[in-house]
């Protein structure tokens, strides 16, 4: 038999051959004049089919991408792969045809109410040039770069793997069954991260003028999300898990004071602080003006311990500080209080005085720091002018302190400082030519 008769013979229907096209479910509806397809996208996909955006390079008719927010977002999915959340992704393409052609065509299988069809979206393989993204960039980033550090990471792994199991070395060894269980759980780790899934919604539009008005209509439409309502909705941080304890929000002094919504309080709101600066100054009782609460302190800090301080802060205002008094009894006006002066309306002097509190709370007792604050209760009214004892720090401007970082930094300081002083020596205070050589104390987190 000659070599061309056998290989006619050959049954060759069972061979995979090599797929052109990807084939998802997806729902066509209409949006406008436009057309819009929503699927699921698998993370792992993502890589093969979207343009991964370059921080260096933007996109046409798109704004540059944050790489560090693009990072955050993968390592965000990675360690929450139960229970991460985002809003789909938005594409754009030139064309989607009726009829199979690259590089896109949808084949309707049902047609439902409301102008819907239910059907498969073909997409060809390599076709992510023809995909531009609306919104979504930090993500599709995100996503692929986190892809590509688990498998570096598993290729890491695996050659650590077979390092000990060559090795004759006894300590190698001990730690061999500890590598592969390493191995194990990042394969674990980027097989879950690969399965998880993206909602997309692709429009069709393929005029340039157009595409760009959809990009600055998408912004343009988001309302921001303040750093308040932050506070407010993510629980994962010990400091906001706080904020939104009953014992701290309905705390006399701020029950009914506390603004929600915005990051700022002034004019004729009747609010004292927002919710944005209630977390600042509990970061600040716990770990000092610029500390930082560390991930093995996230751990192991909890919000009962920090509302219990908070609650301390919170009495020890109400109870040095007359006009706080007035507020807490509610025999006192906020916005009249605005209007008369006074620095205790300050959002930056509540956290100044939190800082004084995180130093003097180490090694002083609770009444001692309340006599304290009650002699820096003349200087706070500013209805005549600012005391000069305050111009004196030179962390002023007018009549309110300076949200700079470093002069908070200084005024904890110089407060702190004036501990057992007499009143009159506090009035007559001028700072020495040495007060900022050494670094401001930054005192330890709340013990437990």
């Amino acid at each position: 038999m000659s070599v061309s008769s056998a290989l006619a013979d050959l049954d060759l229907s069972d061979v995979t051959r090599p797929q052109s096209y990807e084939a998802y479910l997806a729902m066509r509806a209409p949006q406008g004049r436009r057309e819009r397809y929503t699927l699921q996208l698998q993370l792992g996909q993502v890589p093969f089919t979207l343009p991964i955006p370059d921080p260096q390079r933007p996109m046409p008719g798109n704004r540059r991408v944050d790489e560090k927010h693009a990072l955050e977002f993968g390592d965000y999915v990675a360690a929450h792969p139960d229970s991460w959340v985002c809003p789909p992704l938005l594409l754009r393409v030139d064309e989607v045809a009726a009829e199979p052609g690259p590089p896109l065509y949808f084949t309707a299988k049902a047609e439902l109410p409301g102008r819907l069809c239910l059907g498969v979206l073909h997409v060809q393989r390599g076709s992510m040039v023809h995909f531009k993204i609306l919104d979504g960039q930090h993500r599709v980033l995100g996503v692929a770069r986190k892809l590509n550090e688990l498998t570096i990471r598993i290729d890491e792994l695996e050659q650590e793997v077979a390092e000990r199991e060559d090795s004759d070395d006894t300590l190698a060894g001990m730690r061999l069954d500890d590598a592969r269980e390493q191995l194990d759980q990042a394969k674990r780790a980027r097989q879950e991260f690969t399965n998880a899934t993206f909602t997309i919604d692709i429009y069709v539009e393929n005029d340039a003028g157009a595409y760009k008005q959809m990009f600055y209509d998408i912004a343009q439409n988001a309302k921001g999300m303040t750093q308040s309502v932050k506070v407010r909705f993510d629980s994962r941080k010990v400091v906001n898990r706080a904020v939104a304890l009953s014992s701290v929000t309905e705390h006399p002094l701020l029950k009914g004071r506390l603004e929600i919504e915005k990051d700022r309080v002034e004019g004729t709101s009747s609010n004292l602080i927002s919710a944005k600066i209630l977390a600042d100054i509990i970061r600040t009782i716990a770990v000092g003006y610029i500390g930082r609460i560390s991930s093995k302190q996230e751990a192991e800090l909890t919000e009962e311990q920090l509302g219990e301080e908070t609650v301390r802060y919170l009495d020890l205002l109400s109870t040095a500080f007359a006009c706080l008094t007035a507020v807490r009894s509610g025999q006192a006006e906020i916005p009249q209080m605005r209007k008369n002066g006074t620095l205790l309306l300050s959002a930056t002097m509540w956290r100044v005085l939190a800082g004084v509190f995180h130093v003097l709370k180490e090694s002083h007792t609770h009444e001692e720091i309340i006599a304290f604050f009650r002699q820096l209760d003349p200087l706070m009214d500013t209805s005549n002018g600012l005391a000069e004892v305050w111009s004196r720090t030179e962390q002023f401007e007018v009549n309110a302190p300076s949200g700079r970082r470093e002069s908070g930094v200084a005024l904890v300081k110089i407060i702190s400082g004036w501990f057992g002083m007499t009143t009159d020596q506090i009035r007559d205070w001028s700072p020495p030519v040495d007060l900022f050589a050494e670094d401001p104390p930054a005192g330890q987190p709340i013990s437990h």
